[in-house]
């Protein structure tokens, strides 16, 4: 990335030096209004697909869509990610590193947001939800899937934290990644500080909003994925879908979230809820 882009060298380098603290978030900065309304404000721009290694792309055999009650997003590991390997090939990828700590925490979590990005780019999701299909739009979405992720590792005590820390960098780079994409070249530090208190943002009133009463999410998501530009009841379908996924991700076991075996919910059961808003 720093090869990629080397005058932002030292603001990447500056992130990477600051620790994602999830759960000090809501105690740093507290739930006040003027940081849980804070709205992302800057201009639009036309987004690229996210270009994630191709080898993940078909790795996974994907379950048939069930909408009966929420039921684990795990999917099964494909046949390169069996753990069944030769002796010769593990002593192999052993020594390369494969297998070490920081390998196995990095591959979960581009896995992990890959799926995030194969979702919020989904063009049933986009138009089920009625979302803009530019930078703003896909933004507010990313964020939103990021946290409902995040949301889940909380309970994962300090491995839980270090994964959320691995995808909160990915996410970064990702959206820098698309500021660029799109062209921009001026003032880039400062697009970046602002995405970075947006999501900050964003995370807080959601938190916020799941501890309230039904409804408060719906609210959360019209200010920060909708920028108040949608009708409320695109809102309310949003908050059903969130919801949703909230409890499939609690039923979903540790090991294939920490391996990054996951698909996020087909959303053609909501579509039909679509037509009616």
């Amino acid at each position: 990335m720093l090869r990629m882009f080397p005058r932002l060298s030292t603001a990447v380098l500056f992130r990477r030096r600051t620790v994602f603290k999830y759960e000090a978030c809501a105690i740093s900065f507290g739930l006040n209004s003027s940081r849980s309304d804070y709205r992302f404000n800057v201009s639009c721009f036309h987004t690229s697909t996210y270009a994630m290694a191709s080898s993940y792309a078909n790795r996974f055999s994907l379950p048939a869509p069930s909408f009966s009650k929420p039921a684990s997003l795990e999917v099964a590991r494909g046949k390169n990610e069996s753990k069944d390997v030769g002796t010769v090939l593990r002593a192999a990828l052993s020594i390369g590193g494969f297998y070490s700590e920081e390998s196995v925490l990095q591959r979960a979590a581009d896995r992990l947001y890959h799926s995030i990005v194969c979702q919020t780019e989904d063009s049933d999701v986009l138009d089920t939800f009625s979302v803009e299909q530019n930078f703003q739009g896909l933004f507010g979405l990313i964020v939103l899937h990021v946290w409902m992720l995040l949301s889940r590792l909380r309970s994962e005590g300090a491995a839980g934290k270090e994964l959320s820390q691995a995808i909160y960098h990915v996410f970064l780079d990702d959206v820098e990644r698309r500021l660029h994409s799109d062209g921009l070249r001026v003032k880039v530090q400062n697009m970046l500080r602002e995405l970075e208190q947006s999501f900050f943002g964003s995370v807080l009133a959601y938190d916020g909003a799941l501890r309230g009463t039904r409804g408060n999410l719906a609210t959360a998501f019209h200010r920060n994925v909708f920028q108040e530009r949608r009708d409320v009841e695109r809102s309310k379908l949003l908050e059903r879908y969130v919801r949703r996924e909230l409890d499939c991700l609690s039923l979903t076991k540790s090991a294939a979230i920490f391996e990054g075996r996951i698909q996020f919910s087909d959303v053609r059961i909501f579509q039909k809820l679509s037509a009616s808003c």
